[in-house]
């Protein structure tokens, strides 16, 4: 291979397809991008990681969005502890179609949002919670509720819906000190911070908590223009030409996420909350 060039292979298929294409292109040496959800099972996941490993290739999510303008605004945010402890993380993806023949709802819309959430904090859940209804009666619920339970305060939750008269694109993130909203189809003001939560004092009486509301100002970031899906690939070449692996949109990013919608699918089947 000459130094300008790069041998790797863009898997945008089908899922069904998604692991026997990425597969066969690791073993041939190439370095893939593939296309999200990554795979059908994490047993899938787990054997393109050991195969990209074992064969010192860099494998990578089309997970876009962490690469936005925005979302890297709000990671900014919350790692300079200006928000405080998150406490909570609330999105809503809902629009009139479209409708898939291949995987429900949460499959097709929450990947977006499960990769922005793990992308913004290291906290693991412990359990996830699905609920859903198939209105077309096609096995395919398409308007659904997903909910990721923590062992600490913080608590996330999806609003996933195919059957919504208007398009909604929009995350509200809690914290102890402030909070965030991020309205993804605002053109002008996608990041606002609020100043506002309250304040608990615990008095000597344990049955009575005294809780105060603060309610300060609202502040709209700049945020730095992006063309996101141009600067993953080229995030991505950089990877394959100095052979780093690491990266947040790497394979076990989206091993996690396939781990989540895979529990999903078991939460709706037995309706139940499924450890991870």
């Amino acid at each position: 291979m000459e130094d300008d060039e790069i041998d790797i292979i863009a898997i945008i298929t089908p899922l069904r397809t998604h692991f026997s294409l990425a597969i066969k292109a690791l073993e041939a040496g190439k370095h893939i991008f593939l296309e999200k959800p990554m795979t059908q099972t994490t047993v899938q996941a787990d054997e393109l990681i050991r195969t990209a490993n074992k064969k010192g290739l860099v494998g990578v999510i089309d997970h876009t969005f962490l690469f936005t303008g925005a979302v890297k605004k709000i990671k900014e945010i919350i790692d300079s502890g200006e928000i405080g402890d998150l406490t909570y993380f609330d999105s809503v993806r809902v629009n009139l179609g479209l409708f898939q023949h291949d995987v429900n709802v949460i499959w097709d819309l929450a990947p977006h949002d499960l990769s922005i959430l793990f992308y913004l904090t290291n906290e693991i859940p412990s359990g996830v919670t699905a609920n859903g209804v198939d209105h077309l009666n096609n096995g395919l619920v398409d308007v659904a509720y997903l909910t990721l339970h923590y062992d600490s305060n913080m608590i996330a939750n999806f609003h996933l819906n195919w059957l919504s008269p208007v398009k909604v694109r929009k995350i509200l993130i809690g914290g102890t000190k402030k909070m965030i909203v991020f309205d993804d189809m605002d053109p002008s003001e996608k990041i606002k911070i609020y100043n506002k939560g309250i304040n608990v004092t615990k008095p000597e009486e344990i049955h009575r908590l005294l809780v105060k509301y603060r309610s300060g100002d609202m502040m709209a970031p700049n945020i730095s223009p992006t063309e996101a899906l141009k600067l993953g690939i080229n995030t991505f070449i950089k990877q394959v030409k100095s052979n780093y692996a690491d990266s947040v949109n790497d394979l076990i990013h989206g091993r996690n996420i396939v781990e989540i919608l895979e529990a999903s699918n078991i939460s709706l089947k037995n309706n139940k909350m499924v450890s991870l």
